[in-house]
């Protein structure tokens, strides 16, 4: 994508890196920066990284964020598989310790979204 001469994918991309770099974003920057990273970003480039800096479980404490999640759960469930195996641990059992308390947060484990299913309880 480019507008007048300047290549956004790139800049995004940029952003993108220093928030990998510096594990920055927050919430607020989420919200505002979130769709824009998943549109352009190319966070598949770099899916360890990105899934460890830019989606943190604290997000799915905010309905916003909540929200972006959830309308990017396709790219989201893709990031799983190539993802750091604890970091997807990490947000899937944040997932499962909100659906309870949470109703936006229950409707993104659905299948239809993140497909994050209860743990089953081993016999003993």
């Amino acid at each position: 994508m480019t507008k007048n001469g300047i290549n956004l994918e790139q800049i995004i991309k940029g952003v993108r890196d220093a928030i990998i770099a510096n594990n920055s974003i927050n919430s607020e920057v989420f919200c505002y920066m979130g769709s824009i990273l998943f549109h352009y970003g190319a966070l598949e480039e770099r899916t360890v990284e990105a899934f460890r800096s830019i989606i943190k479980v604290e997000f799915l404490d905010v309905p916003k964020c909540v929200e972006i999640i959830k309308a990017h759960a396709g790219i989201i469930k893709k990031m799983f598989i190539l993802a750091d195996k604890q970091d997807v641990s990490a947000f899937k059992k944040g997932v499962r310790e909100r659906v309870a308390n949470k109703a936006n947060v229950a409707e993104l484990a659905r299948p239809k979204f993140l497909d994050i299913r209860k743990l089953r309880k081993k016999n003993r």
